[in-house]
């Protein structure tokens, strides 16, 4: 009471004031508000079983389906207004809201209760006497009218109005304190004291006249006010609804304490006050406050329940004349309804405010005065019981009297019938009342002929529903004659017919107001009999006047339309009925005949635009709980007692009929001489069926649907038919099954469609042992119909355990001692039983049959998904075991299943060419591996049983035992606790997702290929042994999946930096290192095999797989590592590796993706256009680095080829879904497209590193959550997933932009910013689409030539055990794509300025892959020059740029070669090749990045650094030498001793060379003044040592050949010391330790003294020896403190008089081969040994290990480089083969060239071939800077004979072709020997 009356003090302060500030008005708005409040919460608290209130405000969310709506089959014609009467009001309404209330609570409260609920103020708050007068008397002063003014104008003056749309809050106030005063007086009502309760009753009755007088006040105050405003007329309409609930919450208390009789009359005149009250606030507005009457009406109604003997005498004749007079406001809402009726038939158009309001709120007040009117009726029969009676005579007769009396006489008609409806539902239990109101409608029905007859139809129905039994057959009957008799006027015009012509419609929609809301089974029987009754009648009758009428040619189809109108009636019957199984004979002849009408009439027809859509839909719903027409007597019988009869059909028309049925057949040629021979009843019959089981299985949700046609081949009287009725339904069964097939196809999302799909398969399983082998045939063809859609199906683990089960029980049934008594067989779990043969032959036969067939299916399941079917099998073979191990033992299906599983493993690549198989081995061993550890974990969970957590304490011990054999890289221990992990999962109840995440993220930890094969056979296990955990397990594995691609494993793993064999710096670069991708393509094929199962039936799959894929390719090509570095975009995304091992794995990926891409499920075009552009994006990034050559083994490559191949044909395929149905969701989702970038998933803590997405322009991430963290619920998870399923809202756009950047990935709503018409709509997809084709011909042009590349290295020779199968396509739709050059060339242009304008690394490279078209270079070359800064860090592109003719013109884009890649050091000297070349930019970027490289790398180009200098008349290689030279005293020394060699022409010293010798002079001049110190001292020790041991060559060639030299080099050789610090110049990477002194031996040469040495060395590195040599301790270096392993011997020819630097020219090319061969791991054998030329005619040769000669490597080959390119011997005859082939090489590889080690040899050519031709220019430019040596091997065209062998415009496959060519050329060419014969008289050369 202190707070009330504190704020009533502050709300009544401005009493008196005459000035009040604007913050004390605010104030005083602000304390009403917290009194309002106070009213509201006084004594007021939710019940205990209910929500507080802020669980109200806030509640819990989840996720629940919406509820659905009433669903009609077919749309009613609405001609009649339709008021649903409440037949108990308190009841129903009651029963509706607890039903509403249950459905709230259902959906996890995930709403408020928007009820009135029973606030408990009187159960805690009790106020006395004297409180209730006390607030009455403040209460007094606040509700007066001047205070309520002043609060209305310190309202609008605060600002409030504005905000909460309101002008006055008076009546709000009012309303609010009045119900206070309401909950306060029901409360001392309560009381017991029997004073307290008198006084208050006249306390109450006080202020209840004193609040009806303040509210009639303001009722006047309102009604005085100007309502010229519209918006103030909308206010004011607000403000008397309010004051209409406070003026019937007045009469609620008035009703509320009348308990005595005397009571009434002040209370009966305060509810005339109150009733004249509203009428007058209606009287302004009409229609639009006509709710507020509801309120009063109500009233009365409550009165008439609460005081019986008032109703007959008061509330009846009131509201009795509320209708009849009728009353004002009903007659305004009246006009008002028709006029907006005439309005809207004319097309005017119609204000909103009574567009939807004025029909509407005359048939509610219409229908509320109606239902308190049978209210007071039933009351009043408790005073009076004959009330009901006299109302009912007085409302009959207004019906004749009302039409000459009362101008208002339709209204007065309508409301008369409606009353007398609602009375008759209101007493449906009375049957004299229900009697009586049918009796006065019969009357008034068509006396006269009216529209009021619809309304009487109607009302009848209502009845009828309401539960009027005693009525239902009349109606009926009266409905039937009024429909028969309304057709038949059609035909006549009698005056018994005419008169029901006009109510026909309205009997139609009452039969389907019956059809759609009768209740019973046995009600719904007895009218669908009626409804088919009736439909035949129809027809029959139809007949019988076109038979009588013969002057007019009628035809069964004028009859149609007749018939048609009952067909969506019977629809709506029967889609409320289950499938009608059984039926009497009665019912299955009327369904026979009904069938046969819809048939021969057209309506099972679809778009026939003969008849309405809905009679087709309707039918449809007839077909699915139609019985099946199959019947028990003679079918002659029974085709001939149909209701059609085959009488008035001509021959011409049965034909067609015939054909028509023929057709639907599709002409089989076993049906159609028998169909040909039926008559038209028979023919009618077959085509029902047909057409009654099409439909049924294309709309049926029932999986047996499909199964019912074989109750028509099963059923006897059909099998014995003689005109062959038995082999046409065999025919339409199969055409069944199709329908069936195409129509599932289509329904691919449907969750439920995989357990149909199976339930059928398991059908078809059965059926194929049926005794008759016509079924069983026919049983096997829609198997293969099922099949080719879905093939999943195969490998379903229900099938196969059906499969398995069927077969061990048909060998159990051909065991001799169990056949005599069993005589069918079932299958446990299943209702299906399999009828055996009578006789054991023909069992057995069904047997093995099955058997044959068993092993098909799992033949072709293996093809499939193997690891599934594998895990399947193990699955049943464990279920087996457990349940019986006898029956184990001998389960014959078992013994079929391990027989194809071995013949499967064995035969290996020859049936699943594309993936490795696991051995028979591993399947026999997973069978005991999961039942041990199932028994295992088992056992453990048993003993620790005692305990509530005991799976939570198991978990946690096998996870940390994993994680400790994780960290020990212990693999048996973490392979066993993988399988107990897995095992225990399996065995928990629910989802333990500790458990799953560490299954999945095994990988992670130990990445190996045995733990990826084992991970993924436990994945397999955990998806086949518990159902439901695809969305959890998906979910986890998309973690691990992206985990995996964060820490770069496998494919992976980033990109080293690219190595080129030609610029080596150590010989470890050279070993091969491919991504280990082994294991990823276990993971792959597991992924693949997922999908492959999800995308034919599995909906919410698809929808992770592909968020999976989303989430896995990037858009972007070609992204490089310095790029990604700041680069937000480019981080999340899956980075691929694009090295050729792993091009097979990512290949496999790809067409996975685009396999699920071209499902047919329904995902929204924007979703697939996302998805393709980044298949397409991942695809091309292979092609944005050079071609490189394979490295992995040939088997690893042969299916790396077939996955290429087989992505390669997915792309081709790919044309047919690139079309205009492609974007068919754009455009329905453009207009109010609205981006959700708030759509985030909660970010927690985890256990591992967070793994992000691409983020698009405005900030959300490709449409999904910007994270996903692996402790994330599946909720959260599947949230992202849905918005995929929701990703039918456009969320990012179609591919418009190029696919150079993630950035480009434009949103749809940002590229349809500016469309304004669908044109503009039509040109964007389009030209979307031809990007997506242009795209897609590019993939095609490149992964085919890719393809060839392969091929041609796997299989040079074209052998036929190594085809490939489909490699034959490629190379057909090249030859279809390139019929002419003129064409390729095209092609090929335009696919440069494609690849150009997607990514220019692509084209960069397209001359290297299309190497025989000028035009692609010339393309390039044009492309390039126009913007060079696409392609500057691409070494390859520099020659475009850089080339001899932009050199010679200086053309402006040289500026650009300064900041050009680094090149490889061939192709930077070939700056320095030509004076014409020379270019002061080009000059200095060539020594720029030979500076770049070590001096390891330039002792290989010593030849070409020192000839260089010839062209360099800039003095840039002078000068890059002379640096070179002081930074490396090791590359000084060989320089040095070159150009010592290159200043002279000959070999003896004497001709200088004219332009270098002076230049090399000052070179080397300067290169030894320049030393000092140390590198003095070992420049000095060096070559003295040098010099002293060649000398010894011209020191014993005076001796003679023999003993006498022999000794000569052995004394001389004696004299050499050991020097610490030195090494031999042909081996720079060694030490010298000592001499062997004995081995000096001269060499065999006829004119020269060549002699060899052996040396011991000590190895060391390049760096290592130039940094022991320029150290002070290079003593030491010598020391034996290293190593035994670094000492050998090496061997050394020096030479003086012989001019080596052709033999060093040969070596080095030689090494440079090696490199390359090495780099990809080929296997072939070069020793490419060292010649170092040291002066003019003198040098030093490295010497093979253990050979003292040449001579000494092998009597079968014959080394010499003295003739090479164009030197050969005989003075260049050019005799000899091109290489030596002789035929001791021939014998040792097998003697013929069909042999395997020959073979292999041919290939190595080839590769080896095809290896080196990338590197062609290189070879080119490192010899021609040698041609001015004159050296003799150089004859003026040797470049272009050089290019010529490479044949750089060949290729691939053509290149291999050239060298097989060479070689078969040479084997056993007779030249070769001649040649050494030649040797052997020349030089002694033994041969």
């Amino acid at each position: 009471m202190a707070v009330f009356d504190t704020l009533y003090s502050a709300c009544t302060s401005f009493i008196g004031q005459n000035f009040v500030s604007l913050d004390t008005k605010i104030e005083i708005i602000r304390s009403l508000f917290l009194l309002l409040g106070f009213f509201r919460c006084f004594g007021r608290g939710c019940l205990a079983d209910h929500l507080g209130l802020i669980r109200r405000m806030f509640p819990k969310t989840s996720a629940h389906e919406p509820l659905e709506s009433k669903d009609s089959a077919v749309p009613t014609e609405a001609i009649i207004p339709y008021i649903i009467l409440t037949k108990n009001s308190q009841r129903d309404f009651r029963a509706s809201r607890d039903k509403i209330q249950e459905s709230v609570h259902s959906q996890g409260e995930s709403a408020i209760e928007l009820f009135n609920e029973p606030y408990l103020s009187a159960d805690f708050v009790y106020l006395g006497i004297e409180e209730f007068k006390s607030i009455f008397n403040q209460l007094y002063d606040l509700l007066n009218q001047p205070c309520l003014a002043t609060l209305d104008e310190y309202w609008v003056e605060s600002g409030y109005s504005k905000n909460l749309q309101r002008n006055s809050v008076s009546e709000v106030a009012l309303l609010i304190m009045l119900s206070f005063l309401k909950d306060c007086a029901l409360s001392i009502m309560d009381t017991n004291a029997a004073d307290e309760m008198k006084q208050g009753r006249h306390l109450i009755r006080q202020a209840l006249l004193f609040v009806s007088l303040a509210l009639f006040g303001n009722v006047n105050s309102y009604h005085n006010q100007d309502l010229k405003s519209k918006k103030r007329e909308n206010d004011k309409a607000k403000d008397s609804k309010t004051m209409a609930v406070a003026a019937g919450v007045c009469i609620e208390l008035l009703v509320a304490i009348a308990d005595e009789q005397g009571d009434l009359d002040d209370r009966l005149s305060l509810l005339i006050l109150r009733y004249k009250l509203t009428e007058r606030i209606s009287g302004w507005h009409g229609h639009r406050l006509s709710s507020n009457q509801l309120i009063l009406i109500l009233a009365l109604g409550n009165l008439a329940e609460r005081f019986p003997s008032l109703s007959p005498a008061a509330v009846v004749p009131a509201l009795s004349n509320f209708l009849m007079e009728p009353s004002p406001v009903l007659q305004r809402l009246f006009e008002s309804s028709k006029l907006e009726e005439a309005d809207r038939k004319t097309g005017k158009a119609v204000p909103s405010a009574s567009k939807t309001s004025c029909k509407k709120n005359f048939e509610m007040v219409r229908g509320a005065v109606i239902n308190n009117l049978c209210r007071g009726l039933r009351s009043g029969l408790k005073a009076d019981s004959e009330c009901v009676n006299a109302c009912l005579a007085s409302i009959s007769t207004r019906l004749y009297t009302a039409i000459a009396v009362d101008q208002h006489s339709n209204l007065i008609l309508e409301n008369s019938i409606f009353t007398l409806g609602g009375i008759g539902v209101w007493f449906r239990e009375l049957p004299a009342i229900s009697s009586a109101v049918m009796q006065i409608f019969q009357q008034k029905f068509s006396n006269p002929a009216s529209p009021l007859d619809a309304l009487i139809v109607h009302q009848l129905s209502e009845m009828i529903l309401a539960g009027c039994v005693n009525i239902y057959c009349e109606v009926m009957k009266m409905f039937n004659r009024i429909t028969m008799e309304s057709w038949l006027s059609g035909y006549g015009s009698s005056d018994e017919t005419m008169m029901y012509r006009h109510a026909s419609l309205a009997v139609i929609n009452s039969y389907m107001n019956l059809a759609e809301h009768i209740e019973g089974e046995s009600q719904k029987n007895d009218l669908l009999i009626r409804f088919l009754e009736l439909f035949v009648q129809l027809g029959l009758e139809g007949k019988r006047i076109s038979e009588k009428i013969s002057s007019v040619a009628l035809k069964a189809s004028n009859n149609a339309g007749n018939l048609g109108v009952l067909i969506p009636a019977i629809a709506v019957l029967m889609k409320r009925m289950p499938l009608i199984v059984n039926p009497r004979p009665r019912l299955r002849r009327l369904f026979r005949d009904f069938w046969a009408y819809c048939v021969v009439l057209g309506f099972t027809v679809e778009d026939s635009g003969l008849w309405p859509q809905n009679w087709f839909d309707g039918v449809c719903t007839i077909a699915v709980t139609s019985p099946v027409l199959v019947f028990p007597d003679s079918l002659r019988l029974v085709i001939k007692g149909l209701a059609i009869s085959s009488d008035s059909i001509n021959p011409s028309d049965l034909q067609e009929f015939r054909n028509n049925l023929l057709s639907q057949l599709n002409h089989p040629p076993d049906v159609v001489p028998l169909v040909n021979k039926m008559d038209f009843a028979q023919c009618v019959y077959l085509l029902t069926i047909l057409r009654l089981e099409t439909l049924r299985v294309t709309n049926s949700q029932d999986s047996r649907a499909v199964h019912f046609m074989f109750d028509y081949l099963e059923e006897k009287c059909i099998r014995k038919d003689k005109s062959g009725m038995w082999t046409c339904l065999l025919a339409i069964t199969l055409q069944v099954v199709q329908a069936y097939v195409t129509a599932a196809d289509q329904k691919r999302s449907e969750t439920v469609l995989k357990s149909d799909l199976e339930k059928h398969a398991q059908f078809l399983l059965f059926k194929f042992n049926a005794i008759f082998p016509e079924i069983r045939k026919c049983a096997d063809r829609c198997l293969s119909l099922l099949v080719d859609k879905f093939p999943h199906v195969l490998w379903d683990k229900g099938v196969l355990k059906t499969m398995l089960s069927i077969l061990q029980l048909l060998f159990e049934s051909c065991n001799d001692a169990t056949s005599r008594i069993s005589s069918t067989i079932s299958v446990p779990g299943f209702p299906l039983s399999i009828s055996l043969t009578e006789t054991m032959e023909e069992r057995r036969k069904v047997r093995d049959d099955f058997a044959a067939k068993c092993q098909q299916i799992l033949a072709e399941a293996v093809t499939w998904a193997p690891s599934i079917v594998r895990n399947h099998i193990q699955e049943y073979i464990s279920e087996l075991s457990i349940e019986s191990s006898e029956f184990l033992s001998c389960h014959s299906g078992l013994a079929v299943t391990i027989s194809s599983m071995l013949n499967w493993g064995n035969t290996g690549l020859q049936k699943l060419p594309y993936g490795d198989l696991p051995a028979a081995s591993l399947f026999m061993s997973g069978i005991g591996l999961e039942n041990f550890y199932l028994g295992e974990v088992k056992g453990t969970l048993s003993l620790l049983s005692a305990s509530e957590s005991a799976a939570e304490l198991l978990t946690d011990r096998l996870t940390r035992n994993f994680n400790d054999a994780c960290a020990q890289n212990d693999i048996p221990n973490l392979k066993k606790s993988l399988l107990r992990m897995c095992s225990l999962f399996i065995l928990t109840p629910g989802v333990c997702r500790i458990l799953l995440r560490t299954i999945c993220f095994a990988p992670t930890k130990v990445f190996n290929v045995d733990i990826m094969e084992l991970c993924v056979s436990c994945w397999n296990w955990i998806l086949s042994s518990k159902e439901g955990i695809e969305a959890e397990f998906f979910q986890e594995f998309d973690f691990a999946w992206h985990a995996q691609a964060t820490m770069r494993l496998g494919f992976f793993r980033q990109e080293p930096p690219p190595v080129d064999p030609l610029a080596v710096r150590s010989s470890k670069e050279l070993t091969p290192n491919p991504p280990f991708v082994k294991p990823h393509k276990a993971l792959v094929q597991f992924i693949t095999e997922s999908v492959n199962t999800a995308k034919f039936c599995n909906r919410n799959l698809v929808d992770i797989f592909f968020h999976f894929f989303l989430r896995s390719f990037s858009p972007s090509i070609s992204v490089r590592t310095e790029q990604m570095v700041g680069c937000h975009s480019c981080e999340p995304a899956c980075q691929f590796s694009r090295h050729v091992a792993a091009a097979g794995a990512r290949f496999h990926l790809l067409t996975s993706a685009l396999g699920l891409l071209q499902c047919n499920i329904a995902i929204c075009g924007t979703a697939k256009c996302l998805l393709r552009r980044r298949i397409y994006a991942v695809a091309l990034d292979y092609f944005a680095v050079h071609p490189q050559c394979p490295t992995q083994d040939i088997g690893s490559l042969r299916e790396d080829i077939a996955w290429i191949m087989k992505f390669w044909q997915a792309i081709q395929t790919d044309k047919k879904y690139l079309n205009r149905d492609l974007f068919d969701n754009f455009e329905a989702c453009a207009v109010g497209f609205s981006l959700d970038s708030d759509s985030k998933m909660k970010e927690g803590g985890s256990e591992y590193a967070t793994i992000s997405l691409p983020r698009t322009r405005n900030g959300s991430v490709n449409g999904y959550p910007h994270t996903l963290t692996s402790n994330s619920s599946t909720h959260q998870y599947l949230s992202s997933i849905t918005s995929l399923s929701s990703y039918r809202k456009p969320q990012v756009t179609i591919d418009l932009c190029p696919l150079d950047d993630a950035e480009n990935e434009l949103f749809f709503k940002q590229a349809l910013a500016n469309v304004t018409d669908g044109s503009q709509f039509i040109s964007i997809f389009e030209n979307s689409l031809k990007e997506f084709l242009r795209k897609r011909n590019l993939l095609l042009l490149l992964v085919g030539n890719e393809v060839e590349r392969l091929l041609a290295w796997y299989n040079p020779q074209g052998l036929p055990e190594r085809i490939i199968p489909g490699e034959e396509c490629v190379e057909q739709w090249r030859q279809k794509t390139f019929p002419d050059l003129v064409t390729e060339n095209k092609v090929l242009r335009e696919n440069v300025r494609v690849s150009w304008e997607i990514c220019p690394d692509i084209a960069v490279y397209f001359p290297v892959r299309f190497k025989n078209a000028d035009v692609v270079k010339s393309e390039l070359s044009r492309m390039i020059r126009s913007n060079p800064l696409s392609v500057n860090h691409i070494p390859a592109a520099l020659s475009y740029v850089a080339s001899v003719s932009t050199v010679e013109s200086v053309t402006s884009e040289m500026k650009y070669v300064p900041s050009w890649a680094p090149v490889s050091p061939a192709m930077a000297l070939s700056f320095f090749s030509r004076p014409a070349s020379e270019h002061p930019v080009a000059a200095q970027y060539a020594i720029r990045v030979l500076k770049s490289y070590p001096p390891s790398v330039l002792l290989y180009y010593i030849p070409q650094i020192v000839q260089a200098v010839r062209y360099d008349s800039l003095n840039y290689m002078s000068e890059f030498i002379l640096s070179m030279a002081s930074k490396s005293q090791l590359l000084a020394h060989q320089l040095i001793w070159n150009m010592q060699t290159n200043m002279y022409t000959d070999e003896d010293g004497k001709h200088k060379d004219p332009v270098l010798f002076e230049r090399l002079s000052k070179l080397v001049s300067k290169i030894v003044t320049s030393l000092s110190g140390e590198a003095k001292r070992f420049h000095e020790r060096q070559f003295n040592f040098f010099n002293e041991i060649t000398s010894i060559s011209a020191e014993i060639k005076p001796f003679p050949k023999g003993r006498e030299r022999k000794d000569a080099c052995m004394r001389a050789l004696s004299r050499v010391k050991v020097v610490k610090g030195c090494y031999l110049p042909s081996d720079p990477e060694a030490l010298v330790v000592d001499i062997d002194y004995s081995s000096a031996t001269p060499m065999q040469s006829a004119a020269k003294a060549p002699f060899l040495a052996r040396f011991k060395v000590r190895k060391y590195t390049v760096d290592e020896v130039e940094q022991i040599c320029m150290s002070n301790s290079c003593s030491n270096a010598t020391s034996d403190d290293s190593s035994s392993d670094d000492l050998y011997w090496q061997a050394a020819i020096f030479k003086v008089g012989d001019d080596v630097r052709q033999d060093m020219l040969a070596l080095q090319i030689m090494q440079l081969c090696l490199n390359v061969a090495r780099s990809i791991d080929l296997d072939v054998y070069l020793y490419p040994y060292r010649v170092v030329a040291t002066a003019p005619g003198c040098g030093v040769i490295q010497c093979v290990p253990n050979s003292k000669s040449r001579d000494q490597l092998g009597r079968q080959t014959d080394f010499d480089f003295g003739f090479m390119f164009e030197s050969s011997p005989g003075g260049n005859l050019g005799f000899e083969p091109d290489f030596k082939l002789s035929g001791e090489m021939v014998a040792i590889m097998g003697g013929k060239m069909e042999s395997p080690s020959f073979r292999w040899f041919m290939d190595l050519c080839v590769r080896m071939y095809l290896a080196m031709r990338p590197h062609w220019e290189s070879f080119l430019w490192l010899i021609s800077l040698m041609l001015d040596t004159g050296l003799p091997c150089f004859r003026g065209r040797t470049i272009q004979l050089l290019r010529d062998r490479f044949a750089p415009q060949k290729s691939e496959k053509e290149a291999a072709q050239f060298m097989l060519q060479i070689v078969r050329n040479c084997f056993l060419n007779v030249r070769s020997k001649m040649y050494d014969q030649l040797q052997y008289f020349q030089n002694e050369i033994p041969y």
